[in-house]
């Protein structure tokens, strides 16, 4: 009877034990099935990781290569424009040292007829040093043809502008710039635009 009871209790523990351990082998192959998930499940992540962020790379580069080209390209225009603004400075300081050295007939009717453009009547003429003499002697014809449109005539200052070229016509109420410098800053107001559009191109 002992022996019975030793064999049932023994066979009840074996039973317990191979229940134990099918349990133990099927919840250790349930978890090393929830690992493999897991693990494929993160290491699909990490890949959309590592192609969203080669994506983002991708897209950084492209945005620092299109502002890099963007930023050369306006300082390309910039030193463009500053290399033709200076031709366009340099072609109206050649023009004023010409003007400036105008002689003989050229810078008597420039003169003349500056005179007689500008004037209202009856300002008192203030020549540069350079045409002081010049301006002298053309006034009597210069005066003919203002009294001629019905102006009062020019009355030569004694005292000289302080100016390279041309002369200043003073009033009670103004004084006008008729120098060289102030007609080639006229003309170059009036030019300006067409000279920058052969210019600027």
């Amino acid at each position: 009877m002992a022996n019975e009871v030793a064999s049932g209790l023994d066979a009840l523990v074996e039973r317990i034990l191979s229940d134990a351990k099918n349990d133990a082998d099927n919840t250790m192959d349930a978890a090393a099935k929830e690992a493999a998930a897991i693990a494929a499940r993160a290491e699909q992540a990490a890949e959309g990781i590592k192609l969203d962020y080669k994506r983002r790379a991708h897209e950084a580069v492209d945005s620092i290569i299109e502002r890099s080209t963007t930023n050369a390209q306006l300082e390309g225009r910039k030193l463009t424009l500053t290399y033709k603004r200076g031709l366009l400075d340099e072609a109206f300081s050649l023009a004023y040292e010409r003007l400036c050295k105008l002689t003989g007939d050229e810078r008597k009717k420039l003169l003349r007829s500056l005179a007689i453009r500008e004037a209202n009547g009856g300002e008192t003429v203030s020549p540069s040093k350079a045409d002081k003499e010049l301006i002298g002697a053309l006034l009597p014809e210069i005066n003919t043809e203002l009294e001629r449109a019905g102006k009062a005539p020019l009355v030569l200052s004694k005292e000289t502008a302080d100016i390279d070229g041309g002369f200043l016509l003073i009033a009670k109420g103004y004084v006008k710039s008729c120098s060289f410098e102030a007609l080639l800053a006229e003309t170059r107001s009036a030019e300006e635009s067409n000279v920058a559009a052969r210019l600027f191109v």
